[in-house]
This record gives structure tokens, sequence and C-alpha cells, in this order.
């Protein structure tokens, strides 16, 4: 992971620290589901419509910055994993694994 990645997630979780804080009783995550990198204000993952709507606000900054970058969905990001994890030489039953495919 690169340092940048790092200090990212780790400022993430400071947030998602103070929203727990500041959530008290009402932060309840889903069963399972309690180590998330980013939920909502409840501890919940994000739906899909969610995750859009803050993908389109990141690319709507970017381009407000004079950078052309097309549309993104989080199906993007998952295919781009799977391609740069192939780049890198992740083997494509360990890769099926990831993206929870029942077959390669």
């Amino acid at each position: 992971m690169i340092p940048q990645i790092e200090e990212l997630l780790q400022s993430v979780k400071q947030q998602q620290d103070e929203q727990k804080r500041i959530a008290g009783r009402f932060w309840r995550p889903d069963k399972d589901l309690e180590d998330l990198v980013f939920t909502t204000t409840a501890g919940r993952p994000f739906s899909l419509s969610k995750a859009n709507v803050e993908i389109k606000k990141v690319l709507q900054q970017i381009r407000e910055k004079g950078i052309d970058i097309p549309d993104i969905t989080p199906h993007t990001c998952r295919k781009l994993f799977a391609s740069r994890g192939f780049e890198k030489g992740i083997p494509p039953k360990v890769m099926q694994q990831f993206l929870g495919h029942s077959s390669i």
C-alpha cells in the first residue's frame, strides 16, 4: 500500500471514530460488518446509490479543477481492481475469491 493511501485511510478511520462517538447508541453496524472502512453515519454499509452519489461528488471536484475524467462507478473500481491484480500476478483462483465469484 502506498503511503498516501495509508494516510487517507487513517484519516477516514479518525472521522469514523468521531462519527461513532457522536452516534453513541445509534451506531449500529450490521452483524459481521463492524470493521468496514466506509460506512453511513450509523455504521452501516453504503448502498450502491450512496456510493454512486459520493463518487459523483469526487468526480465533480476533480472536474472543477479542470481535469477531464470519465464517469466512474463502483463496478468500474471493481473491474480496475481485478485488472491491476492480474497485472501484479494475483492468481485467477485468488481473484475469484476476492471478488466472490462462484467460478473463474
